[in-house]
């Protein structure tokens, strides 16, 4: 049991660390589900999309139009 716990200790501690990364590129907004805030970087870069400031409410993303897209991603 002991060792069980040991490993699910570094397993959290790599997941922290790799969240920070996403976050210090940008690519993680919010200390949320990730899933969102991946959906929304791949979905801009999928579509040629302008990703939206992290305080706009109401929309994720602009196209060079100016029509905006809410982006949902799920697991």
């Amino acid at each position: 049991m002991a060792r069980i716990k040991i490993r699910t200790n570094e397993l959290l501690k790599k997941f922290a660390r790799i969240m920070n990364e996403l976050r210090k590129e940008g690519l993680l907004r919010s200390n949320n589900n990730p899933v969102a805030d991946l959906g929304e970087v791949v979905a801009c870069e999928y579509f040629d999309l302008t990703r939206a400031a992290p305080n706009v409410r109401g929309y994720d993303a602009t196209d060079r139009g100016g029509l905006r897209y809410e982006v949902k991603a799920r697991r």
